[in-house]
């Protein structure tokens, strides 16, 4: 059975009724552990740590959750990724097609390796919101972020 020899954090988890408790034992520090006062599956470490909390009940404080406040790009990162198609429909949907790109590709990217390999990744199955292709066209031809944020999920539900 293992021990707890001593606790040095316990947090709300997003689940307000879950806490997240980092403990110590003799073999190890930091440990991590998830309890859940009703979950009906639990093993007999919960026990142990629902006992602690009681027996030490008063002698701790448990850290409010804070939710993660996203910035725009990790929004953009959890986007799905389109495939040619969605990708190709968003851009029609701008009135925006594969000769515009191009020539803005052609226009801007003075090195011919990099300028061919752009041009090659329009070919791709799928598209990523943020690969950097991607990313690198929608500036040359000016879309705000935002404009592209709205279409790609626009394009995600074709």
């Amino acid at each position: 059975m293992t021990t707890i020899t001593k606790v040095t954090k316990i947090a709300e988890n997003f689940d307000r009724d879950v806490l997240s408790i980092t403990y110590d034992t003799v073999a190890e520090t930091g440990v991590v552990f998830t309890y859940a006062p009703a979950d009906p599956y639990a093993g007999s470490f919960h026990a142990v740590v629902g006992q602690w909390l009681i027996d030490n009940a008063g002698s701790y404080t448990i850290e409010p959750y804070v939710d993660v406040v996203k910035t725009p790009d990790m929004i953009r990162a959890e986007m799905p990724a389109l495939t040619s198609r969605q990708f190709w429909m968003a851009a029609a949907n701008i009135d925006v097609d594969k000769d515009v790109i191009v020539a803005a590709i052609k226009a801007n990217v003075p090195d011919l390796i990099d300028r061919k390999m752009t041009i090659a990744e329009l070919e791709a199955g799928t598209f990523d919101r943020l690969n950097p292709s991607v990313t690198e066209i929608m500036a040359m031809l000016e879309i705000p972020a935002e404009q592209v944020d709205a279409l790609w999920m626009w394009a995600a539900k074709l």
